[in-house]
């Protein structure tokens, strides 16, 4: 027990050390782009975005490394409420539009209007964050991803289509594996973290994940909860 309390206050510390310059990095740049918006050119002020962007994103990863390893010891705690999750979708396409042209990528969304359902909204959001920021990550330049939204029989499912390298079965059967790394064909799959909290996440909503990859370079990552 003694061990246990000495690793969680270590890596307590160790990410405080790395969220406090992040954080830090983020306000400065953003006081920066306030303030010097009317000066520089659209193309200076979406390099600002996209870096701010960027240590967003380092915080995120350090934050799912930190609940990843608290999953260790204690289970995710749900904070049930109603909300419409195809809003909740169109808030995180609109918020990574810079990053979706960085990538020279198009983002499209097949959905029905609205969709309510009653589930913890901030670690749903963060699943859909996850499955979205794996698909960006890999998909071929020039390409689009797909966002489908629909219900069945109660259950509802959000997909993400990408065009992609294929990934053999052999690795899509471990991808949600915590810290499973592996590389097929350019496709790095990395830490697994993300994927390994979606898939607790999913799973306390009864819920399960969905991976599928197709030969002709396409995949598809996402899950399905019932509706309650």
């Amino acid at each position: 027990m003694k061990l246990e309390k000495k690793r969680e206050d270590y890596l307590v510390k160790i990410i405080h050390d790395f969220k406090t310059p992040t954080i830090a990095q983020i306000k400065t740049l953003e006081i920066l782009s306030k303030n010097i918006s009317q000066k520089i050119s659209q193309e200076e002020q979406d390099l600002i975005d996209l870096t701010i962007n960027s240590c967003n994103y380092v915080l995120r990863l350090i934050e799912t490394f930190y609940e990843a390893e608290k999953l260790e010891s204690e289970p995710i705690k749900l904070n049930y409420q109603t909300f419409d999750i195809v809003s909740i979708i169109k808030e995180i396409i609109s918020s990574i539009n810079l990053i979706l042209k960085y990538h020279e990528l198009k983002i499209v969304l097949n959905s029905i209007k609205e969709c309510k359902i009653f589930a913890d909204k901030i670690q749903i959001k963060k699943a859909i964050e996850n499955i979205l920021s794996n698909s960006i990550k890999h998909a071929y330049k020039h390409s689009t991803i797909e966002v489908k939204v629909e219900v069945v029989k109660n259950n509802l499912f959000f997909e993400v289509k990408n065009n992609s390298p294929y990934i053999p079965n052999s690795v899509l059967n471990e991808i949600f594996n915590k810290y499973k790394t592996s590389k097929f064909q350019n496709h790095s799959i990395g830490s697994g973290l993300t994927f390994h909290l979606s898939k607790e996440i999913i799973n306390a909503h009864y819920g399960v994940m969905i991976a599928k990859s197709f030969e002709d370079d396409i995949n598809i990552f996402g899950f399905s909860i019932p509706i309650k």
